[in-house]
């Protein structure tokens, strides 16, 4: 292998790890984001059952 040959496999492993770093990220972003979704989709079902026994559909 050539010095060349080692610059550029350490580059191309650089740039894999920050792709990877940057996936992880944009993963939890999304995990978050579909966490807080279904937490407001419970409140509204929630709110929804209270509306429905006040007017005594339940």
């Amino acid at each position: 292998m050539t010095s060349s040959q080692v610059d550029f496999s350490s580059k191309n492993l650089d740039d894999v790890e920050a792709e990877m770093r940057r996936l992880r990220l944009e993963l939890k972003q999304t995990m978050d984001m579909y966490s807080t979704a279904c937490k407001e989709a419970l409140t509204a079902k929630q709110k929804v059952l209270v509306a429905k026994m006040n007017w005594g559909q339940v």
